[in-house]
């Protein structure tokens, strides 16, 4: 079987915004995920899709910088933009997320953590790659 799966390892480039759908007030966050080629050259930039818990999960949790591993399948549709020019975009729509590293906000000592998802790597295992990838790196934006 053919399956369209992407994983990718990266930083936010912007605060997440939590927003709700005019239908059905359901929770969606848009972001942008910068992922360093690994040959050291400039960043990719990918849009992603976050739906439901995970939405608000990320927006309560991360922050602008804050590494993140992601597994998602593409996404392309197209919009009318205010100039009336039809826009394709290609998304990813995220299945499942990690959060890596350390980050900005839960700092307080006092508020719990959100615990991993057993079935994915071990939070020793993302600190190995975090730790690899974060040595001497700048962030991309």
């Amino acid at each position: 079987m053919v399956r369209n799966e992407v994983h990718l390892i990266g930083r936010l480039t912007a605060e997440p915004e939590l927003k709700y759908t005019n239908s059905n007030n359901t929770p969606v966050c848009n972001v942008v995920l910068a992922v360093n080629d690994i040959h050291g050259g400039e960043a990719d930039y990918f849009h992603l899709v976050f739906w439901k818990n995970k939405a608000v999960n990320l927006c309560e949790w991360k922050t602008k910088g804050d590494m993140i591993a992601v597994t998602g399948f593409l996404k392309t549709r197209s919009y009318v933009d205010s100039k009336n020019i039809v826009r394709n975009i290609v998304e990813i729509i995220v299945d499942e997320v990690d959060f890596l590293g350390f980050t900005k906000k839960g700092a307080d000592a006092n508020e719990q953590i959100p615990e991993l998802d057993p079935e994915h790597k071990s939070q020793e295992e993302y600190q190995m790659i975090h730790d690899a990838l974060s040595n001497e790196e700048d962030l991309p934006f």
